[in-house]
């Protein structure tokens, strides 16, 4: 496995030689597979993916799932939809950004270690950022957000979830990939259930009144979760 920069993204690539005539790519999870011809150089492969950077690097970030919970062997992962080079070190645990990259550092490789750290990392920054919603709606439509409790987790079938009697709102953690335009529509839909248990035209009145064109948030943030 080798490694190319474009646009100050790391790509992976594999190359493998075949009795081909033409050479072929392939995009696998977070890494180029090259069966290349005998024919051509490595030198000619590497320019012909510098030359057609932007077509090989819109591909390769829709073919790395971004949104795995494990980070093992991941090059590249998004944080509030921008897109950050992997670095991993050795030291005291801890997560950091520095320009383009998203620096690791555990105090020894280990697999799952390296995922608690950063899976830590992202709950807080998810957090933080919910506080910050929580302060902007404060008492707007007359909703008192100060007593609610926040938390984050990994689920596969919801956004977030409400329970207005424990005052309690559960957001999924995997909305810390995407830009912050979609976790502030799943804030609104959520404390719009403080409100409207149900999704009754009153809830949904509500909901328009604190996020105005929420229907097509929601369409949106269906379709780049589910892609």
């Amino acid at each position: 496995m080798e490694q190319l920069v474009l646009n100050n993204t790391i790509i992976n690539i594999k190359i493998v030689y075949k009795k081909n005539k033409n050479t072929y790519f392939y995009f696998k999870n977070d890494y180029i597979q090259i069966n290349a011809s005998v024919n051509q150089t490595k030198k000619q492969i590497v320019a012909y993916i510098k030359k057609n950077e932007e077509v090989f690097l819109s591909k390769y970030k829709k073919q790395v799932k971004i949104k795995t919970k494990s980070i093992k062997n991941k090059s590249l992962l998004s944080i509030f939809g921008k897109d950050f080079n992997v670095i991993k070190n050795i030291g005291k645990n801890n997560v950091k950004i520095l320009d383009n990259n998203v620096i690791i550092t555990t105090k020894n490789n280990d697999d799952l270690l390296i995922d608690q750290v950063y899976k830590k990392y992202l709950k807080e920054i998810l957090l933080e950022a919910v506080t910050e919603l929580s302060l902007k709606y404060h008492n707007k439509s007359n909703i008192n957000l100060l007593d609610v409790k926040y938390n984050t987790r990994y689920t596969t079938s919801r956004y977030g979830s409400c329970n207005p009697s424990k005052r309690t709102i559960n957001f999924n953690l995997h909305l810390v990939n995407y830009d912050k335009k979609y976790l502030e529509y799943v804030f609104c839909h959520e404390i719009a259930h403080l409100v409207h248990r149900n999704h009754s035209k009153e809830f949904y009145n509500l909901l328009d009144e604190l996020y105005p064109n929420s229907r097509i948030i929601k369409k949106e943030l269906n379709s780049v979760f589910n892609s």
